[in-house]
């Protein structure tokens, strides 16, 4: 799809490309023009380029861990990196000119569980939320080749942890508990260290599945884990990190994954329907 000059989605000429097996993360490089999608069910990623119209073209299919799943590329474009939920580990790649993957090394261990992952604004650490495990696995980031090193044991961060946010802005992280419907959040330190905020957690309206970040940092958008549940919208201080809910959208069903626009200052929000193949947009005031 492209988006018209309304907001609405349009369909491409050739709408459909195929994937490998159960396609279920993916993730835009920096300058837009290379996608990563994760197949859960064929273990490995699929590496498009975007064309100047949005249409796709294969690149390359690369190999992952069992059950990859979240997928995730680094600000300044070098690396991406894959959590593998079937394994416990997360695949390490760098990008190679044309935008397809060379691995790193062997995948690092994880806790039990991992789904999303997130790169601090510098570059420096990657975090990944362990939905079985309620944690967040911390890692620093070598800044010449982007392997991974643990920083030590995972944070525990509500239960059935699943999306973690790095503020583009600021030197915080934000972590989406779907089993206890909160939102925690941490400053981030040295050697990818977590200290939760003074108020180290907002609590949400049931049911919660995923969230995303705005480009400025201003706000999370979250979205309903099941049919009938509300799309939600919480303000963030960049200068403290606190956290302060704003308020609930009517969803028509199960919208499970918000992704804002890039454009921050239009505070956009496409929320696909987990029932269907319709986008729910919001403008976020």
């Amino acid at each position: 799809f492209y988006i018209g000059q309304g907001g609405g989605l349009v369909p491409h000429a050739t709408r459909d490309t195929a994937t490998n097996t159960t396609p279920w993360f993916n993730a835009t490089s920096p300058d837009g023009r290379t996608l990563y999608v994760s197949n859960a069910a064929s273990n490995n990623v699929t590496v498009y380029r975007i064309g100047q119209s949005g249409s796709l073209t294969l690149l390359a299919t690369t190999t992952t861990g069992t059950t990859p799943w979240g997928v995730t590329v680094s600000p300044n474009g070098k690396w991406v990196y894959v959590s593998n939920q079937g394994a416990n580990t997360v695949s390490q790649f760098s990008v190679n000119a044309d935008g397809t993957l060379t691995s790193i090394g062997a995948a690092v261990a994880t806790g039990a569980g991992p789904r999303e992952l997130a790169v601090t604004r510098d570059n420096a650490a990657l975090f990944v939320g362990n939905q079985t495990g309620g944690s967040v696995s911390r890692y620093t980031i070598n800044q010449t080749t982007g392997a991974l090193t643990s920083a030590g044991a995972a944070v525990a961060a509500g239960t059935t942890t699943q999306t973690v946010m790095a503020s583009p802005v600021a030197d915080y992280l934000y972590v989406l508990g779907t089993g206890d419907a909160k939102l925690y959040g941490f400053a981030i330190g040295a050697n990818a260290a977590l200290t939760p905020l003074a108020t180290p957690s907002l609590a949400l309206t049931a049911s919660v599945h995923s969230a995303d970040i705005s480009a400025d940092g201003t706000r999370i958008v979250v979205g309903g884990g099941t049919a009938g549940a509300y799309g939600q919208t919480v303000s963030l201080n960049t200068g403290t990190g606190a956290f302060t809910k704003i308020g609930n959208y009517a969803l028509a069903a199960s919208a499970q994954y918000p992704i804002f626009s890039p454009r921050s200052e239009e505070h956009t929000s496409e929320l696909q329907s987990r029932f269907g193949i319709s986008y729910a947009v919001f403008c976020l005031k």
